[in-house]
């Protein structure tokens, strides 16, 4: 406690520099000591006064040594709630940074935790600068193969993303199908037809053009589109039945 108040003349205390240049170390410290959850999150919110930025321990963690901090959360699960709603200056939380740059190792941290409330919660995370980037959408746009195989594994968080669009009307069913063909169609060769089929004709009511996933499936991943059908031939005739709104099939 003593060594987080003494603090070198720009301000940086010694767990700053240890959570930028030696993470692995400053997590093996935590986990070893067993320091309780309340003293863990005093360290990580740590922050240096002497700079506009108020830099926080968390925050160069996650940045420098994000697979450390996920491993810190998989141990100590119970430090992502009082972590959730920490950002930085511009609104990034650590769990957009552990999106961004370390997509496995997030993966393995949600998977890893039990309850559904908080995985969705941390899914959920906006950034509130920036509107469009709650963390769902960030994960989809950065790492969409890994968000794939997060809602293959985890039904319930498929579930609740059908459901789920960005301000502009964007589900990240919609960013797979444009961006990530491949991951979609082993995601969808998962699924039972029904939900498979409800996957496809999930619509963009908010554009002009209605656009539905299969229609960015067929024009931007045409081929994966193509495998999935040979794959599974009982949805050709359902989707057949599909239009845009110029009529388009």
């Amino acid at each position: 406690h003593a060594l987080l108040h003494t603090v070198e003349p720009l301000g940086w205390s010694a767990f700053h520099v240890l959570a930028e240049k030696s993470g692995a170390h400053l997590v093996q410290l935590l986990l070893q000591n067993q320091v309780r959850a309340e003293e863990v999150m005093e360290i990580l919110r740590w922050e240096n006064r002497a700079v506009p930025e108020r830099t926080t321990v968390w925050w160069f963690l996650a940045q420098s040594h994000g697979r450390s901090l996920a491993e810190l959360l998989r141990a100590r699960s119970e430090l992502c709630s009082p972590l959730l709603p920490l950002a930085n200056f511009a609104g990034w939380s650590a769990f957009h940074v552990l999106a961004e740059h370390y997509p496995l190792e997030f993966v393995g941290l949600l998977l890893h935790l039990d309850s559904q409330d908080l995985l969705w919660a941390i899914l959920s995370r906006p950034n509130e600068r920036e509107p469009l980037q709650a963390v769902w959408w960030f994960f989809t746009e950065k790492s969409g193969a890994a968000m794939a195989e997060l809602m293959r594994q985890r039904p319930e968080v498929r579930r609740r993303l059908v459901h789920k669009v960005n301000p502009s009307g964007w589900s990240a069913l919609h960013n797979l199908a444009e961006h990530y063909g491949l991951a979609l169609t082993q995601l969808l060769e998962s699924l039972p037809e029904d939900e498979a089929l409800e996957v496809l004709g999930l619509v963009n009511e908010a554009s002009e053009e209605k656009t539905a996933v299969w229609w960015f499936y067929a024009r931007l991943n045409g081929q994966h589109l193509v495998s999935l059908l040979r794959a599974r031939p009982a949805l050709q005739a359902p989707l057949a039945r599909l239009a845009s709104p110029a009529g388009w099939t």
